[in-house]
C-alpha cells in the first residue's frame, strides 16, 4: 500500500494511528514554540508547579544515565538468554510431541526445580498443547531449574 496513492483505502486503525500522530506532533510543536513565561503558564493551568516540574527535569537528566545503562544491561542479559536457549534447542534436537510431554514431565519432578514454579506447573497440562507450546514449556522448565541451580552456587 502506497501512502502516498490516495485511490487506495486505509484501515481504520491505520487512519486513526495517523490522525492520532499528527495531533501529538502539533502538540509537540505548539509547546516547543512557547517562550518560558508561556510554558509556565501552560503548566500552572494544568496544575503543576514549574520550579519543581524544572527541578523533576534536571534530577531525570542527572538519572538518565544509570537508567541507560540498566536498560542496556537488561538488553544484553535477554540477548544472552535467547542465544542460550538456542543452543539448548539445538543440542536437544527436533522431539516429537510425545518425547516432549516425557521430557516437561520428568522436568516438572526435577528437584532442582524451584517450589513456587513446581507449584505453578504441577496441574499444568499438556495434552492440548502445540508442538511450539510444548517447546516453550520444556524451555521454561529447563531454564528455571538451570537459573535456580546457578543462585545456590
Amino acid at each position: 500500500m502506497n501512502p502516498n496513492d490516495k485511490s487506495e483505502k486505509r484501515p481504520p486503525e491505520e487512519l486513526w494511528a495517523a490522525i492520532e500522530r499528527e495531533a501529538e506532533n502539533d502538540e509537540i510543536a505548539r509547546l516547543l514554540a512557547l517562550s518560558p513565561a508561556e510554558m509556565d503558564a501552560e503548566l500552572r493551568a494544568a496544575g503543576f508547579d514549574p520550579e519543581k516540574e524544572r527541578a523533576l527535569g534536571v534530577q531525570q537528566a542527572r538519572e538518565a544515565p544509570e537508567i541507560i545503562r540498566a536498560e542496556e544491561e537488561h538488553r544484553e542479559e535477554n540477548r544472552r538468554a535467547r542465544a542460550r536457549l538456542a543452543a539448548k534447542r539445538k543440542a536437544r534436537g527436533v522431539l516429537d510431541i510425545e518425547a516432549l510431554k516425557r521430557l516437561i514431565d520428568l522436568r516438572k519432578r526435577d528437584p532442582g526445580l524451584p517450589a513456587p514454579a513446581a507449584v505453578l506447573y504441577r496441574n499444568r497440562g499438556t495434552d492440548a498443547s502445540t508442538r511450539e507450546e510444548l517447546e516453550a514449556m520444556l524451555d521454561e522448565l529447563e531454564d528455571l531449574i538451570d537459573s535456580h541451580a546457578k543462585a545456590k552456587g
